[in-house]
């Protein structure tokens, strides 16, 4: 996707977090090694996928929280805490009635037992208790 912004590739690569087919993830994780801005891009289409969760009449929690399992199983500790870093600061800007909802459920998944190292879980159990 040469030639587009940055946020313009964001918002494509959103769609990828919704359906989360394989081969959904496929794209994601090879935007995430093939671009030269790919934990920017990751992060940033993450980021808008979880803002059109927190804006929504309703939430499907799992949708959310399996895309923080699926990070916490296949990502770097460096992404995780990059994700969980987005989801607790995020998670309290704006009156969005599923604002706190969307990030909590995130959060929860970056805690699975999945977690390739234990930062993210115990930081995901004090944000949760």
């Amino acid at each position: 996707m040469t030639g587009y912004s940055l946020q313009e590739r964001a918002e494509a690569l959103s769609y990828s977090f919704g359906s989360f087919r394989p081969s959904d993830r496929r794209s994601i994780l090879f935007a995430f090694q093939h671009s030269d801005d790919g934990s920017l891009l990751f992060i940033e289409s993450l980021k808008v996928f979880l803002e059109g969760w927190a804006m929504a009449d309703w939430l499907e929690d799992y949708s959310v929280e399996r895309v923080g399992i699926w990070i916490a199983a296949n990502f770097s500790p460096d992404i995780q805490q990059a994700v969980f870093s987005l989801a607790t600061d995020r998670r309290s800007i704006g009156i969005e009635p599923n604002r706190a909802a969307t990030f909590d459920a995130l959060i929860k998944g970056l805690g699975s037992a999945g977690a390739k190292t234990g930062t993210a879980k115990t930081a995901a159990e004090a944000v949760l208790s």
